[in-house]
């Protein structure tokens, strides 16, 4: 029941590793927040069942402080 998943981006931090265990309407709640979308399909809003948004997969990094 794992599947890996490798997201590339060219705004996030670079080598992050997330433990958090997602399912696919993780994938799909992350997708429609990026694209603004706020009434979820069928139970990507359901987070009492586990949905996750991927959030820290996109995560800006901080900037240094000098």
């Amino acid at each position: 029941g794992h599947i890996a998943t490798i997201v590339i981006t060219n705004h996030g931090a670079r080598g992050i590793v997330d433990p958090t265990p997602y399912n696919h309407y993780s994938l799909l709640r992350t997708t429609e927040d990026a694209l603004g979308i706020y009434e979820y399909l069928n139970k990507a809003g359901d987070l009492d069942r586990g949905v996750k948004p991927m959030k820290k997969l996109f995560a800006l990094p901080v900037a240094r402080m000098n």
